[in-house]
């Protein structure tokens, strides 16, 4: 049995290895700008200039973010919580499961040229004078 992910991918074949990277790529969840515009203003028949007044925020802030390009912080979060009557943590673990899902596009050979942490050798490495990175 493979005890990560790097050697599961190596035992693929590349025609195997390219489908999963693809697969993964697909299946990821939407930004929270979309959910934001399917569940909320969409149904409600809330524009996002509406919005932006009623949360005072600037609008290109809300196009920004119904477009991807914004992410939700706690000071938004906490508007929209008040202005929908959501718990604004509700919109902030949208943001938070939204970047979790980011990592499936993370290369994973970037991943494998770093050495998990090991005391006697960091400070064998630091002693030495020797660029850690």
């Amino acid at each position: 049995m493979a005890k990560n992910f790097s050697e599961l991918q190596a035992k693929m074949s590349p025609e195997s290895r390219a489908r999963s990277t693809a697969m993964a790529r697909i299946i990821l969840m939407p930004p929270p700008g979309d959910i934001l515009t399917t569940e909320f203003l969409v149904p409600m028949g809330i524009t996002i200039n509406a919005l932006s007044k009623a949360i005072r925020v600037s609008r290109s802030r809300i196009d920004r973010l119904c477009k991807g390009k914004q992410d939700i912080t706690p000071e938004l979060a906490a508007r929209l919580g008040k202005f929908f009557a959501v718990d604004p943590k509700w919109f902030l673990n949208l943001q938070t499961e939204y970047q979790a899902e980011q990592l499936k596009n993370f290369p994973l050979e970037e991943l494998d040229l770093i050495k998990p942490y090991d005391p006697a050798d960091f400070v064998r490495t630091v002693r030495r004078g020797k660029n850690i990175s």
